[in-house]
């Protein structure tokens, strides 16, 4: 398989690019193409570069990764992915400019002869700069979250306050495989992530943000990886949402106490996981606890037993 990488600037160049290559790469099995390029985290499609916003495909397997290139509105770019399935062959313009280009995804698929097959519209279109659709879509903006498509993961400061519904779309895309949480400070997860080398606009007194200075509950899933900042004296309300959203049951009982220096400790004597399986990341003080959860056989469809 071959990956041809489009690293133009401008719409324009994007779109010589294209007429570049596009007689030695057909025929073309697919295109997909996002306005915001984020969304490309939930397709099959490895990245190799940040800020792609179409892929196209052949039937030999390789693909043309281009930038600038999009859709969900009117303008330079937009107006490239009209000439781009012009020269694939769609002559109805007007009628796929009316239909279709507004979307925030499309997804065409061609047959081996060139011709349309099928038209998709808003395929896993879940990541958005502009105004939401739905509320299970997650806004986009370096203040709250980050994407990284190259290395599949994804980082979000406070998500039960910036979009709550927004991660159980997120984990149920993900195919989770397992939870990791750090309760206590200095958090090394994700190799020491702090919101201040990476994050814009980072104010302690915006009640979105506050608190959420590392990593201290990451997602495991396969397709990708949900790193979220979290406020300590909301963590553990969290973890057990999304362990009873994902399993009906609470993962930590009242045996953690939090204390005003915003250290956990867990209580003497205490079996932190009874039934659950657990595993140590690191040297730990009575400060601090690390746990790994793992999703468990599928066959019984049971979680972390």
């Amino acid at each position: 398989m071959c990956v041809i990488l489009d690293d133009n600037g401008s719409s324009k160049e994007s779109l010589q690019f294209f007429s570049d290559h596009i007689d030695d790469f057909k025929p073309v099995k697919k295109l997909v193409v996002f306005r915001d390029s984020e969304n490309f985290i939930f397709t099959e499609y490895a990245m190799k570069r940040l800020n792609v916003n179409m892929v196209l495909e052949n039937w030999n397997g390789d693909q043309l990764h281009l930038k600038n290139l999009n859709c969900g509105y009117y303008g330079d770019g937009p107006g490239g992915t009209l000439e781009v399935i012009s020269k694939l062959g769609i002559t109805d313009l007007k009628s796929f400019e009316y239909k279709d280009l507004g979307h925030p995804g499309i997804e065409i698929l061609f047959r081996e002869d060139g011709t349309v097959k099928d038209i998709i519209n808003s395929q896993n279109a879940i990541f958005y700069y502009h105004q939401a659709r739905e509320y299970n879509e997650v806004r986009l903006g370096r203040k709250y979250i980050l994407v990284n498509t190259i290395s599949q993961k994804i980082y979000i400061r406070n998500p039960q306050k910036t979009c709550a519904k927004g991660l159980l779309t997120l984990i149920d895309h993900s195919e989770f495989e397992s939870m990791e949480y750090w309760l206590g400070d200095e958090s090394p997860l994700e190799d020491r992530f702090r919101a201040s080398d990476y994050f814009e606009g980072v104010n302690q007194y915006n009640e979105l943000t506050f608190g959420a200075d590392e990593v201290n509950l990451v997602l495991n899933g396969k397709n990708y990886k949900i790193c979220c900042l979290v406020i300590k004296s909301e963590l553990i309300n969290l973890i057990n949402s999304i362990w009873l959203y994902l399993n009906g049951n609470k993962i930590i009982q009242d045996h953690i106490t939090f204390k005003k220096n915003n250290f956990y400790d867990v209580k003497s004597g205490v079996s932190f996981f009874e039934k659950i399986g657990w595993s140590i990341g690191s040297k730990l003080s009575k400060k601090c606890v690390y746990r790994k959860i793992l999703k468990c056989d599928e066959m019984n469809r049971r979680w972390g037993q």
